[in-house]
């Protein structure tokens, strides 16, 4: 089976998407605001907040493939 896509479609700061990308779903961010998708992209790919939202929920920590390069975010 496929998993679950989660679509954000007023992406800001990337929350949903680094939540689904810690759960281990799909996500597609979208934001109008070029910044937003800077900060967004920072949060979800090099900040390692992700591995802080897996400790508070107890859930071991996946490691998805990343699409590069991609301004929408699309996650995989």
């Amino acid at each position: 089976t496929r998993p679950a896509v989660v679509l954000d479609p007023f992406g800001g700061s990337g929350t949903t998407a680094l939540v689904a990308r810690a759960l281990g779903r799909q996500a597609i961010h979208v934001d109008a605001s070029r910044d937003y998708l800077r900060l967004a992209e920072w949060r979800i790919f090099t900040s390692g907040h992700e591995r802080r939202v897996l400790a508070r929920s107890g859930l071991p920590v996946p490691v998805p493939p990343v699409i590069d390069g991609q301004l929408s975010l699309e996650i995989a």
